[in-house]
C-alpha cells in the first residue's frame, strides 16, 4: 500500500527464512526420560527468594522457580525464529526447554538476564547438559532408538521435501571457500550419515 501511495515500486528479496520444527516423539520421549533424572533443579531458599523478588517487581504472582517437571505434548510443532526448524527437515531433531528464570518472566526480560549471572542459570544449564549428554549416548548406543526416530522422521517429511526459503544459492558477499564450508556442513552431514539418511 505504501509503494502505491508513493507511486513507487518495491522489490522484496528474501535473505533468510526459517521453518517450524518437525516433531519427533521418539526422540522427545527419550529426552523426557532423561529430564526426569535431572529436573526439576533443587533450588535453595535464597534462589527462590531472588526469583520471587523479580516476580514481585514485575507484578507477577510470586511463585519462585519451577519445582515440577511439566509433561510435554506429543506431536507438538514448535515455532519461533530458529534455523533448528530447517535442520529438522533434514534429520530427526528434538530439543528441550528448561527453567533458568522465574515462572512468568519472559526470556528476553532483565529479570531473566539477572538469573543468568547467578547459580540459578548454572544449575539449570548443568542439568540440561546432563540430559543432552544422556540423549547423545542413546543415539550412539541404541540402534532401535535411531531406527524408530528415522521412521517417524520419514513419515513426517515424506510429502514435504526440504527446500530453503532463502533466495540465494551462496552467502551474500560472494562464494564461501570450500575449505571453510566444510566446517559448516560437516556436523549435519555426520548426523545424517549416522541416522542413515544420506
Amino acid at each position: 500500500g505504501t509503494a502505491l501511495a508513493a507511486r513507487t515500486k518495491e522489490e522484496v528479496t528474501v535473505l533468510a527464512g526459517t521453518y517450524n520444527m518437525v516433531p519427533n516423539d521418539v526422540l522427545a520421549d527419550r529426552v523426557y526420560v532423561h529430564m526426569q533424572r535431572y529436573f526439576p533443579c533443587k533450588w535453595t531458599d535464597e534462589e527462590q527468594e531472588f526469583a520471587k523478588k523479580i516476580q514481585k517487581e514485575m507484578g507477577k504472582p510470586e511463585l519462585g522457580m519451577c519445582t515440577e517437571l511439566m509433561n510435554y505434548a506429543k506431536g507438538m510443532k514448535v515455532g519461533g525464529s530458529s534455523d533448528v526448524g530447517d535442520v529438522s527437515y533434514l534429520v530427526p531433531t528434538t530439543g528441550t526447554l528448561f527453567a533458568a528464570w522465574p515462572q512468568g518472566i519472559p526470556p528476553h526480560h532483565w529479570g531473566a538476564v539477572a538469573c543468568n549471572g547467578m547459580s540459578i542459570a548454572r544449575k539449570a544449564v548443568e542439568s540440561a547438559m546432563k540430559t543432552m549428554a544422556c540423549m547423545g549416548l542413546d543415539v550412539l548406543t541404541k540402534p532401535e532408538v535411531v531406527q524408530a526416530a528415522k521412521e517417524e522422521f520419514l513419515k513426517h517429511t515424506a510429502a514435504k521435501p526440504y527446500q530453503t526459503l532463502c533466495e540465494f544459492n551462496s552467502p551474500l558477499g560472494g562464494k564461501m571457500d570450500m575449505k571453510e564450508r566444510h566446517h559448516f556442513d560437516c556436523v549435519v552431514h555426520q548426523v545424517c550419515d549416522h541416522m542413515g539418511l544420506n
